[in-house]
Formats: structure tokens, C-alpha cells, sequence
């Protein structure tokens, strides 16, 4: 994908994001209505059990998610992919880690289960899956060659991305908006800095 086109679809994404983000600040009773209506919606369509999802929690934000970052980006200098290591381990840190935290503290969006500590946008699950799982998703393709394993891997970590969003929905510690917002976020991150991607491969002269 040309420069151009990641730059573009980058700026789309970016541009999701600060619609939700004039939105909450504007009108933020009329969004939390929307939402609502999508959270009545999807706790009732999916009958998914709680425990499983709680647990599933766990690789999407946290001591767990940290860890699979750090072992990620290990494997990857094991193997010599260093481009990949620097792109998945510094995004995942810089803006999932940190980034969130900052703008949740910012706009202080109480979570629709008020016990549930913390504040709710973006959500910090939805960021780091797209982030992390997302990265990987696209690394794949240069590390894997057969392309029957290379493909299920990619759906296995996009369904993971799908799974996490919506399990923090039907649970009740995010409103849909707060999920979009963390995906378009973390979109617009990978889209903008692929090309820099691209530049560290070339600089540690790594197999394109």
C-alpha cells in the first residue's frame, strides 16, 4: 500500500474519532442515548457468558497483555524482525499504555456501571487489541509464507480484535462509541505509522 493511501485512510479513521470526540463534547447525552440503544441491542442478540468474556478481558488490556507484548516483540528480535518489534512494542506502549490513559483522564466519561473504577473514553481494551493484535495481524504477512496459515492466523487475530470490543460492550464497562473511538484511534496510528514501518525494514535490510 502506497504512502498516499495508508496517509489517507489514517486521516479518515483520525477524523471518526474527533467526530465521537465533538459529539461527546457537544451533544453527549444524545450519543449515550445511541449507545444505549446498541448495548440493550447486542446484551440481548449475544448470550455469551460472562466468565468467558471477563477472562478474554485479560489479553486485551493489563498485566496479561503486557506480557504478550513484551514476549511478541522478543520473538520477533529472536527472529531478526526488528522493524516489526520496534513498530508492535512502541505503539503498543506509547498508545495503549499511555495515550489512553491520558485522554480517558481528560474527558472523564463516567463508565455505564458507575462501581466499575476508572473513566470509560476511549476504551483502553478496544485501543490496545486494535493496537497490538492489529500490528500483528499486518507482520504476519511478511513473516509467514504458506498462505492458508497465514490467512487463518489474520482471522483469528481480527475475530480477537471483534470478540474484545464487543465483550466490553456486553459487560457493561463500555458504551459502542467508546469502542469506536479506541478502534479509530488505533487505526489511524498504524495507518500513519506503517510507512516508518517500512523505512525501519529497509534500514535493517529485512526480507519485504
Amino acid at each position: 500500500m502506497s504512502t498516499t493511501k495508508t496517509t489517507t485512510l489514517g486521516a479518515i479513521f483520525l477524523a471518526i474519532f474527533i467526530v465521537l470526540v465533538i459529539l461527546f463534547l457537544s451533544i453527549p447525552q444524545a450519543l449515550t442515548n445511541f449507545d444505549l440503544a446498541i448495548m440493550h441491542h447486542v446484551r440481548g442478540a449475544y448470550p455469551f457468558g460472562k466468565h468467558f468474556l471477563k477472562h478474554l478481558d485479560k489479553i486485551g488490556n493489563g498485566h496479561l497483555y503486557n506480557w504478550l507484548v513484551i514476549i511478541a516483540a522478543i520473538i520477533l528480535v529472536i527472529i531478526k524482525r526488528y522493524a516489526e518489534a520496534i513498530w508492535v512494542f512502541v505503539s503498543s506502549m506509547l498508545l495503549s499504555l499511555g495515550a489512553v490513559d491520558i485522554l480517558k483522564n481528560y474527558f472523564q466519561r463516567p463508565r455505564p456501571k458507575i462501581h466499575h473504577k476508572g473513566f470509560s473514553f476511549p476504551s483502553g481494551h478496544a485501543t490496545s487489541s486494535m493496537i497490538f493484535y492489529g500490528i500483528l495481524a499486518i507482520i504476519v504477512f511478511y513473516i509467514i509464507k504458506n498462505q492458508a496459515v497465514r490467512f487463518t492466523v489474520q482471522v483469528v487475530l481480527i475475530a480477537l480484535i471483534a470478540v474484545i470490543g464487543l465483550s466490553r460492550v456486553y459487560l457493561g464497562v463500555h458504551y459502542p462509541s467508546d469502542i469506536l473511538a479506541g478502534y479509530s484511534l488505533s487505526l489511524a496510528w498504524i495507518l500513519f505509522t506503517f510507512p516508518l514501518f517500512k523505512k525501519l525494514q529497509k534500514f535493517f535490510n529485512e526480507p519485504i
